[in-house]
């Protein structure tokens, strides 16, 4: 911050794009674990907005996009901390929005459904997901399908231009979903949809019914 300042002047856009995953079930995933997955995900975003927040409120503007996910309004199976981590980011949001927006700062979330980045090799798989894990087959067909679905969409072009049009717009939507037709719909019907359907179509997705 001290650096852009000393170069800029100013700072007009933050963009929380880091992002780390744990898979695994959640019984065999350690505390040690769940902190990590909770640090880059939502303590390492919370760290840059308020490096960033005294700036742009003596400059009374700034735009702020926080990466989420649809795995932050839809749980995956064996995706249990990453995405407690990214409903998390969608509260943080939702209230951060509201209390800048007297300094003319907007804060906005880019919701990426599958999509073939790093993280699908990035992915770490929790210590007691092995062979001895009760839960370990299943969880490998998940995992698996998991990085079937991300590698199978290689254009993040999309992602890519949300973001430049959230930090481009006067005034830009809270929630920015970019996924196919099918995810978005999945979880648009989500709040509505009866439990046991829900469920039926999660995990028939993921081959683990």
């Amino acid at each position: 911050m001290a650096a852009v300042l000393g170069e800029q002047g100013r700072i007009d856009a933050l963009v929380n794009n880091a992002g780390a995953g744990y898979a695994g079930a959640l019984e065999d995933t350690s505390l040690e674990e769940a902190r990590a997955q909770f640090e880059t995900n939502f303590f390492g975003m919370h760290r840059l907005c308020r490096a960033v927040l005294p700036a742009m409120r003596a400059q009374r503007g700034g735009g702020i996009v926080n990466m989420s996910s649809l795995g932050g309004f839809v749980s995956v199976p064996f995706q249990g901390f990453y995405c407690a981590s990214k409903f998390a980011v969608e509260a943080y949001s939702e209230a951060l929005r509201m209390e800048v927006r007297p300094f003319g700062i907007h804060v906005s979330m880019i919701e990426p459904g599958d999509y073939a980045t790093g993280f699908t090799a990035s992915r770490r798989m929790v210590a007691g997901a092995d062979g001895g894990s009760a839960y370990a087959e299943r969880c490998r067909r998940a995992v698996s399908q998991m990085a079937q679905d991300e590698s199978g969409n290689t254009g993040i072009g999309p992602v890519v231009r949300k973001v430049l049009a959230v930090l481009e717009a006067s005034n830009p939507c809270l929630r920015n979903p970019v996924a196919s037709a099918v995810q978005r719909v999945l979880v648009a019907l989500r709040p509505v949809m009866p439990e046991s359907v829900f469920k039926y179509v999660m995990m028939s997705t993921y081959g683990i019914r």
